[in-house]
């Protein structure tokens, strides 16, 4: 009779465990995210001031938005072109990175690793001001060697011709890595033997690539196109912190950077709420475009996707110029030789492109405002001093910014790692009721960018008074849809035995998951914690939006502070690099020794889905 009623309670127990393991993730889930998704499609229908009651009006926000703004559709204009550039120089950029990278001649691998991989953990507005300065048309280290091509300075961040090309650079530098992770996981997953038989027939390194990884590398290909035209379409860190939070130029302005404008500084909910449902259009198209080119075809012989029908005229055009030609000589080529020299050559110098904003940070570290300001350059300090970084904490707050920082991207990343565990246990190791559709839900509200919740988001956290505070900026965020996908996949590969048998010996559901489960997935677990803690490091708009009190700023808002003073007064140039110097060393060290994980994380999605 014990053990009857003993296997009833562990049943319910089985039946009843799942549901309180996702219940912690969907709640928080439900309050900020799922509420202020569906609020932002109502809002667009109403004007409001966040004082009086909203007052509806149709489709006047949308009208406007269209047929009178004027505004809106240069910063629509601005966008576009953002993210094609991203797409139409990154990738390619990355693509050849990736090879490089991959390949076998290239010398001192780990250390060129690092140094291309390192702008993903840069803060943004480290990354911005440091651009800002390089590109300077008064004493910016670009125009000073372009001045040697004979090339007169060009005023890079403020001509209308310039500056989205100036902006692009620094997407460009900060993209180019991430975007190459996921060419490096794809090529890892190609089939050695294709190579190995188009050898056979004769065909060289070039007809290798156009016949064998250009066509096995599609899908990543389609994956990335999309994640990078998504994401360059939500720009937003990148042109504000430009221009250091004044008001950013019409000719540069993105739409996000306008939806700020409109409806928090404006206080124009309503209408910010239609520029964000307009967003999530967009974006919903090019997702739909991803569904329709990955979707399988019935006939793959006769019925080719799209981009297969691109691909295959390009190298049937390249072949036709370039034939393959079987081997008639045994005598050893001097090709693959040449080849060896060239590639280390050429990333070696673009290496020391990439190095130079963070040789840049450092020198100027060292350096007074005057001698930055100096030109020609001076490449290093007649009297190298550390100042800067002393007076950045006797001067300003430096300590309670990089305290804050701290709180919020540990708490995050904590929060972020109990809860997603958890509700991935449940959902990789139970079968329950509604199980399919909650997780296929979540995963596709993935799709859905933070600037369309972004508006009701921040009425709820002044309703439930968390605005100025870093309760504020740590709660919405600790529920990540991709977080419960990346650990329900570590978490699947867990043996079933193990967990069965941890029961049959009288192991709690908790107790199974917490002495079981966890300690075999601390691969996955140390992949979201570093990738969480590395977005929350870096968190810019969100904390720009809810904190007032300069004691509770984060360190990019922090940087940005030093960086651009009261009107009339000197920036201070040495200290803001100084900041963005001793904020960005630390982790880019951590990174150095944690980079596998990251990259594990990051590329799991581009060769799996």
């Amino acid at each position: 009779m014990t053990t009857t009623i003993i296997r009833k309670k562990r049943f319910r127990s089985e039946k009843a465990a799942p549901y309180f393991f996702i219940s912690p993730f969907y709640i928080i889930f439900t309050i900020f995210f799922l509420i202020p998704t569906i609020a932002s499609f109502i809002l667009a229908f109403y004007k409001w001031k966040g004082v009086k009651l909203p007052k509806f009006r149709g489709w006047g926000n949308f009208e406007y938005l269209f047929f009178k703004d004027q505004v809106f559709w240069e910063t629509f204009y601005n966008t576009v072109f953002y993210s094609a550039g991203s797409v139409f120089i990154t990738i390619p950029l990355a693509l050849l990175l990736a090879l490089a990278l991959n390949s076998a001649s290239l010398k001192l691998k780990p250390v060129w690793r690092i140094i291309f991989f390192s702008p993903i953990v840069t803060s943004v507005v480290a990354s911005a001001l440091t651009f800002k300065m390089i590109l300077n048309n008064e004493f910016g280290i670009l125009n000073y060697g372009l001045s040697f091509l004979g090339v007169e300075a060009i005023d890079w961040v403020e001509s209308s011709a310039t500056s989205k090309w100036s902006i692009m650079m620094l997407i460009v530098w900060r993209w180019t890595g991430l975007t190459s992770i996921y060419f490096l996981a794809g090529l890892q997953f190609i089939d050695k033997t294709l190579y190995e038989a188009a050898k056979l027939d004769g065909a060289n390194a070039w007809h290798q690539f156009w016949y064998v990884t250009i066509p096995q590398l599609a899908p990543v290909t389609l994956f990335v196109v999309v994640i990078v035209s998504i994401g360059s379409f939500q720009i937003f860190e990148d042109v504000y912190v430009f221009y250091s939070g004044n008001s950013v130029p019409l000719h540069a302005q993105s739409i996000v950077v306008y939806m700020m404008e409109r409806g928090i500084t404006q206080i124009r909910l309503g209408f910010g709420s239609a520029i964000g449902v307009f967003m999530f259009i967009c974006i919903l198209l090019i997702s739909l475009f991803q569904l329709r080119t990955f979707a399988s075809n019935v006939n793959k012989d006769t019925e080719k996707s799209f981009i297969e029908k691109i691909l295959s005229k390009v190298i049937d055009f390249i072949a036709n110029i370039f034939p393959v030609k079987e081997r008639t000589s045994k005598a050893k080529p001097i090709g693959p030789i040449i080849g060896k020299i060239s590639l280390n050559l050429v990333v070696s110098i673009v290496g020391l492109i990439a190095l130079v904003p963070y040789l840049f940070m450092f020198s100027s570290t060292l350096k007074s405002t005057a001698e930055i300001m100096t030109y020609p350059p001076i490449f290093w300090s007649k009297n190298p001093n550390w100042d800067n970084v002393t007076n950045l904490f006797t001067q300003w707050p430096a300590y309670a910014w990089i305290y804050n920082s701290i709180i919020i991207a540990v708490a995050v990343t904590l929060l972020t790692i109990f809860f997603c565990t958890l509700a991935g246990y449940a959902f990789a190791k139970y079968d329950f009721r509604g199980k399919k559709s909650l997780f296929l839900f979540m995963i596709a509200t993935a799709m859905i960018p933070f600037p369309i919740i972004m508006i009701p988001l921040y009425v709820i956290i002044g309703r439930m008074g968390m605005m100025d505070s870093l309760m504020g900026c740590i709660i919405p965020f600790v529920a990540p849809a991709i977080g419960i996908f990346m650990m329900r996949q570590f978490i699947s590969a867990v043996p079933d035995e193990l967990i069965q048998a941890a029961r049959a010996d009288g192991a709690g559901e908790f107790r199974v998951f917490w002495q079981i489960v966890v300690p075999l997935v601390w691969p996955g677990i140390a992949t979201l914690a570093i990738i969480t803690f590395v977005q929350s490091w870096g968190s810019y708009l969100w904390p720009l939006i809810i904190l007032r009190d300069d004691l509770n700023y984060t360190i990019t808002l922090g940087m940005t502070e030093v960086f651009a003073l009261s009107i009339g007064q000197e920036p201070q140039y040495g200290q803001a690099m100084a900041f963005a110097f001793i904020t960005s060393l630390p982790v880019i060290i951590v990174f150095a020794f944690v980079q596998r994980y990251y990259i594990a994380g990051l590329s799991a999605g581009a060769v799996k889905g």
